[in-house]
């Protein structure tokens, strides 16, 4: 708790050390203050790591891994299916609409991890799954690009969802030096989906069509979770019996309002609001007939700009709990680390959304070449983060480890943008894919940075802060996409169409089977090689400016030991790491509360904290 020294304790100078919750997020006012009480959801996570062993933690990570096995799968191939089935309904051009669609929702991730210290992780899990296998049935059935396009809200809430929880369960049964490690678990699976989810579009697109690429997943995920489920539920059961806790008076439904309030709905509608008003139409502008001159465009964007402030005003002035946890941004290390998250996602998303089109296109690939060429990102990427969590154990220097990262980054921008080409080499292409992959990995180092800079309490709120972040940046880069392929493209093949060709200029641009339909080699196809090109190259350039930023804001984040700051974490229990139950001794202290560690081994932020306590 933040706060004035007394004089009377001034004088006494007694040695305290600091609590490890030092750094909570505090409601603005001592009324919401007041209505605080113990979180049943923390508080079974903490009877669970009292009782649980090295043989739990493994039975766990066992049934997480399985999740995370189809949940990969299905994010690996449902990019896949994505052209096939905006194709047919005439809409290829929105699929960067759709991801700015994904991204927005994905920010609401601050209130998952919220609701998953009030309630608890098992029935945030449940909730997530049922959440993504309604998702799969909707895109299965959908008939128009409308239905399409709602059912990703529900798609992207219970994957980014589950993605989350399994992160937050990483942190949860894990010490600080093995998180970064340990935060690779739930993404390493795309080492084998990435390479045989090609193997499986090309057999469902070939015998049956891209909804039963999405169907078959309403079965798997609700099925393959249930040895993680049935797991977690014994441990929980358990450790209620061996440790009963209690997590204040049951208010009924009084206490389910006080939580509603404390998500801060309003503050997340209008904020969500303003990014979808001003983001979304960005890319629908070049489809309506006066482009920006249209009224609804105007109207959009003029709400959503009005949403913003009413935001600001909100957070400002008169949320107690405010969306975005001021307190963690006050320090270096939260506020550049997410700085940092939205310039990286804005930067992936700038290329990703039409990189698949791109290769079956300007690259001639099959189905299952292009899906190989477009999954090497997220295969690097879990190698990346892979190596990095082993580099962060030992070294514990995280900032320079995520600063080398986006160096390859960079670099693999400049190749991509360098072999982007019909006629240059494929395989300098790819190994541009595969710089960016291994950049995009090596980046998530910086999470285990932000976890150190706060206390164990707030490690939820922490990772779905970045998370958010993420799915700020992605909306962004997706929007920043759209805006240019939807305006440039139309231009360029009106430019470098033959005469004969300009009556078919909306289908070629708005089907990417009537764009490859034209015969390899001929004039009609090198024309529209030549606009995807120049489309694609302007895409780069964005996302490789975008990534230069991103590294001067990695720049910026402190440079602190995390084997230092785990010397004095008290996990509560058996984590991966300390799996013998003893918590871990805390450092000794001075009488203002600092631990005796060396300054440039310890979060600044948790200094400054301290200094108020």
């Amino acid at each position: 708790m933040t706060g004035t020294r007394s004089d009377d304790t001034k004088k006494t100078m007694v040695a305290v050390p600091v609590p490890e919750d030092a750094l909570e997020m505090q409601p603005s006012n001592p009324a919401a203050a007041a209505a605080e009480q113990q979180l049943a959801g923390l508080a079974t996570i903490e009877t669970i790591k009292k009782s649980w062993n090295l043989r739990s933690i493994v039975l766990t990570w066992i049934g997480a891994a399985l999740v995370s096995f189809a949940v990969s799968y299905d994010q690996q191939t449902y990019s896949t299916y994505q052209p096939y089935a905006t194709s047919e309904f005439g809409s290829l051009s929105l699929l960067s609409t759709i991801a700015v669609v994904q991204n927005v929702v994905s920010i609401i991730q601050q209130p998952v991890a919220k609701l998953a210290d009030v309630y608890g992780r098992l029935p945030l899990l449940v909730a997530c799954v049922v959440i993504v296998t309604i998702g799969e049935i909707l895109l299965a059935s959908a008939k128009n690009i409308q239905t399409f396009a709602g059912a990703q809200v529900f798609f992207t809430v219970g994957v980014v969802g589950l993605h989350l929880l399994l992160v937050i369960l990483a942190g949860d049964s894990s010490d600080l030096r093995h998180r970064a490690l340990m935060n690779v678990v739930p993404y390493a699976p795309g080492l084998i989906t990435a390479w045989t989810a090609s193997y499986v579009t090309s057999a469902v697109l070939k015998d049956t069509s891209w909804r039963w690429g999405y169907g078959v997943f309403a079965i798997i995920v609700p099925i393959i979770s249930i040895p993680l489920l049935a797991t977690l539920y014994y441990h929980q059961r358990k450790a209620r019996k061996q440790y009963p806790v209690e997590t204040g008076p049951s208010l009924g439904l009084k206490h389910h309002c006080l939580v509603i309030q404390q998500l801060d709905p309003i503050g997340l509608i209008l904020f969500c609001a303003g990014m979808a008003l001003i983001l979304v139409p960005i890319t629908l502008a070049s489809t309506s007939t006066n482009t920006w001159k249209s009224g609804h465009i105007i109207a959009m964007i003029v709400v959503g700009v009005v949403c913003f402030v009413g935001f600001v005003l909100w957070e400002w002035k008169w949320a107690q709990w405010p969306v975005i946890p001021l307190t963690i941004l006050k320090g270096r290390t939260g506020s550049f680390g997410i700085i940092a998250a939205i310039l990286d996602y804005a930067s992936w998303y700038t290329t990703s959304p039409y990189l698949y089109t791109y290769l079956l296109v300007v690259r001639n690939l099959s189905v299952k070449a292009a899906t190989n060429i477009s999954i090497i990102i997220p295969f690097t990427a879990v190698l990346g983060q892979l190596g990095a969590g082993v580099v962060a154990k030992y070294a514990g220097r995280y900032k320079w480890i995520t600063a080398a990262g986006i160096g390859l980054k960079v670099l693999g921008l400049g190749l991509m943008l360098r072999y982007r080409h019909a006629d240059s080499s494929l395989g300098s292409f790819a190994v541009a894919q595969v710089l960016q992959g291994l950049g995009e990995g090596i980046f998530n180092t910086v999470i285990a940075g932000m976890q150190g800079a706060v206390s164990e309490s707030l490690l939820a709120s922490i990772v779905a802060l970045f998370v958010s972040s993420c799915g700020v940046g992605g909306a962004i880069g997706a929007a920043v996409a759209g805006g240019i392929w939807t305006n440039v493209l139309p231009r360029q093949l009106h430019t470098n169409l033959p005469a004969s060709l300009q009556a078919q200029l909306a289908e070629i641009y708005g089907s990417v089977v009537v764009a490859i339909q034209f015969p390899w080699g001929t004039t009609e196809r090198n024309d529209i090689n030549r606009s995807y090109d120049a489309t694609m190259r302007i895409l780069i350039i964005v996302a490789l400016v975008l990534a230069s930023l991103e590294f001067l804001a990695v720049l910026m984040l402190q440079d602190f030991n995390l084997k230092v700051v785990d010397q004095g974490r008290d996990y509560g229990g058996a984590v991966i790491g300390k799996t013998t139950a003893k918590a871990a001794a805390v450092p000794p202290t001075d009488f203002d509360g600092m631990a005796k560690l060396d300054h440039t081994d310890t979060p600044l932020e948790q200094f400054d904290v301290d200094r108020e306590t």
